[in-house]
């Protein structure tokens, strides 16, 4: 819609300050718009319409229900995308320590598993080593990497709980990003005829 075709035409339009408060804060100056038949006016209308020379006549009655109804839906809108990008930030934020997780958990699981190897190919160097001597260092051997072993699965306890934790803390940020403030205020709301 042009310009143009407000020729002859009159309406209202209105400038709301909608503040969001929270984890971020962030302000929105919402213009809402119509004409006298009740057609809402495009953000680019409204816009231009500051941009033609205007004179100031005389005050008139401005129908407030219209211009808050059509603020009304464009605070829903505001409000749903903000939203939508806390889900997006928290979808990203835990993919990404699901991830860091499976990584952490394939790495201890790998040390792990080569621990277990070496110890199972030791036992079988105990079975069959001939001498007692030997069959000492070898025990020895073993159990150095017994220890080893009891590490890397405390390790792996204190790496699952560090994950668990990390988890709620994302959970918390999130949570605190969608416990927000919402207010809005009217700046200013005029009557206005294109001739």
């Amino acid at each position: 819609m042009t310009l143009e075709t407000l020729i002859g035409k009159q309406g209202e339009l209105a400038l709301y300050k909608l503040s969001i408060q929270g984890a971020d804060s962030e302000d929105h100056l919402l213009f809402v718009g119509m004409d006298e038949s009740g057609e809402h006016l495009s953000q680019d209308q409204i816009q231009r319409l500051f941009q033609l020379p205007a004179t100031l006549e005389a005050e008139s009655a401005v129908s407030e229900k219209q211009c808050n109804e059509a603020y009304q839906t464009r605070k829903t809108e505001i409000l749903s995308a903000v939203e939508a990008r806390y889900a997006q930030f928290f979808e990203l934020e835990m993919n990404k320590l699901d991830n860091w997780a499976d990584d952490k958990r394939k790495g201890l699981k790998s040390n792990l598993k080569e621990l277990d190897d070496q110890l199972r190919e030791l036992k079988r160097q105990i079975r069959q080593a001939s001498s007692l001597p030997e069959k000492l260092a070898l025990q020895r051997k073993a159990r150095k990497i017994e220890t080893k072993r009891e590490e890397a699965w405390r390790d792996y306890d204190l790496q699952a709980r560090e994950i668990e934790t990390r988890k709620d803390q994302l959970l918390d940020t999130v949570e605190e990003k969608l416990s927000t403030d919402v207010s809005d205020e009217m700046l200013f709301q005029l009557s206005w005829e294109v001739i």
